[in-house]
């Protein structure tokens, strides 16, 4: 077994004018320019071109075919979910500074969303399961790579039901239904410990 020495630590003085120094020519270092980008950020600032594309009748897996093609490797489902999340929260800030206004004219506004849930509050189980070797131990749908996560964020990013299930016809509503008992489930067995 080998043996450990104790290290000694030796303090290192920096002079203050050295300091000084340094911060100003870290300060005066001009911009470098970025080579690359993240691909939600890339989606995000090809959304304007990308909606104008969808208006003139393009689908999304023609577009992520398009994207592709100039090297935005995107499926068609992360396509749409980039899109809804940054239109989502555009929603969500515009409809919260009305909701005020709205809320007096329309009681079913767009800020407010009712979700019905007809699975058997514990029938989700057949439906979710958590596998080790499977998306790193997330609860997934049926044993598909589709994990709960995703379908919450496709909700949460303004996709309705429809939507996703024309994007993953492997899917269906119950599991979609599942999928939200499973958070509400998770949900409601999370609590405060104080210490």
């Amino acid at each position: 077994m080998p043996v450990r020495t104790s290290r000694k630590f030796r303090t290192v003085r920096v002079k203050t004018r050295t300091i000084r120094q340094t911060s100003a020519s870290l300060q005066d270092l001009p911009e470098k320019p970025r080579e690359s980008t993240s691909l939600q950020e890339a989606i995000r600032q090809l959304r304007s071109p990308i909606e104008a594309a969808l208006a003139k009748g393009y689908s999304y897996p023609e577009l992520a075919a398009m994207l592709q093609q100039q090297g935005i490797l995107i499926s068609a489902p992360t396509l749409r979910r980039y899109l809804f999340s940054h239109r989502g929260q555009a929603t969500l800030s515009r409809d919260s500074k009305n909701s005020k206004s709205k809320s007096s004219e329309n009681p079913l506004n767009k800020s407010s969303i009712t979700v019905e849930v007809s699975v058997p509050f514990m029938q989700y189980r057949d439906i979710i399961t958590i596998e080790p070797g499977k998306r790193s131990g997330k609860p997934c749908i049926r044993g598909m790579r589709i994990t709960v996560y995703d379908i919450l964020e496709y909700l949460a990013g303004g996709m309705t039901e429809a939507e996703i299930l024309e994007d993953f016809s492997e899917l269906t509503s119950e599991d979609i239904k599942a999928c939200l008992a499973f958070a509400a489930d998770r949900e409601k067995k999370l609590f405060v410990v104080s210490l």
